[in-house]
């Protein structure tokens, strides 16, 4: 369960913290915001892991 709470925070937790701690930046803009998240793809895959 450790492993796959690292993981989720990594995943998900991170993505989070970067987008608000740019997020003020981003409203004062002078061109329109845009949030583009990437992934690989591989999490929409069953990888065969042990959870």
């Amino acid at each position: 369960m450790t492993e796959l709470r690292e993981l989720f925070e990594l995943n998900v937790f991170s993505i989070i913290s970067v987008t608000r701690s740019f997020l003020p930046l981003l409203l004062h803009s002078s061109k329109k915001p845009l949030i583009a998240n990437n992934t690989s793809g591989i999490g929409l895959l069953g990888c065969g892991m042990p959870f």
